[in-house]
């Protein structure tokens, strides 16, 4: 993040002024399986090794945290899969409130859905960032990550909570951003049973939630929440 020189337009006053305002910045990341590279990820600077870690880990696949190699641009980990079978690797499913699936009242996931705004700080800057902060059953914030890539913020998010081994079955997520298949998916992936945004859903995440067992909630804000998938356990 840095500051820019701008020209500021104000159209009621029919001025302009030069000012500074704060911009984020962006990388490519080259992650590397066994020699292969598999994918191209867009991501905020930092966290590196949480973003690989959250990614493999999102799909469902094995491999040595502590082989995760960062440098530069390319991050390079040994896995005990195939290239192939890495991108392929089908999603575990989840069974809806299965041992320890922790039942959220919705008043907790509004509160900490309001926090997103409050505690993102590159965001209260720039407004160019996406928020995913994982929570204790309890409420207690575990962390908050920002991006501009709202699939890597998440995947920071879930290396970070991995690289800690934390249980994520006794933990929900909030996001600011729209939810999406994929990022149910990886929820299911890593035991996540609750995702709430306080944006929106698509409808494919809410056909993966209902496959899936997730939990999946969208405009929670102020004062309600919607829940498209799972209601269960939401008291």
């Amino acid at each position: 993040m840095r500051k820019v020189h701008v020209i500021r337009f104000d159209t009621i006053r029919k001025t302009k002024t030069e000012a500074e305002e704060w911009v984020v910045t962006e990388q490519e990341y080259h992650l590397i399986l066994d020699g292969h590279e598999v994918t191209l990820l867009h991501a905020s600077p930092g966290m590196e090794k949480q973003l690989a870690v959250g990614y493999l880990a999102g799909r469902g696949i094995t491999f040595d945290c502590e082989a995760v190699r960062v440098q530069g641009n390319t991050i390079t980990v040994g896995a005990n899969q195939s290239p192939v079978e890495l991108v392929q690797s089908p999603p575990q499913k989840m069974h809806s409130l299965t041992a320890g699936s922790p039942r959220i009242p919705a008043s907790l996931l509004v509160h900490a859905a309001s926090r997103l705004q409050k505690d993102s700080l590159t965001w209260r800057k720039t407004r160019a960032t996406h928020s995913v902060a994982l929570f204790q059953k309890d409420g207690t914030l575990i962390q908050l990550v920002e991006d501009v890539s709202r699939r890597s913020a998440l995947d920071k998010s879930i290396g970070q909570a991995v690289l800690d081994s934390r249980d994520l079955s006794l933990a929900f997520a909030v996001l600011s951003c729209r939810i999406t298949e994929d990022m149910v998916i990886k929820a299911a992936n890593v035991g996540i049973p609750i995702v709430a945004s306080r944006s929106t859903v698509i409808e494919p995440a809410v056909t993966a939630a209902h496959n899936l067992g997730v939990t999946l909630l969208g405009y929670t804000q102020e004062d309600h929440a919607v829940a498209f998938a799972h209601p269960e356990r939401i008291i």
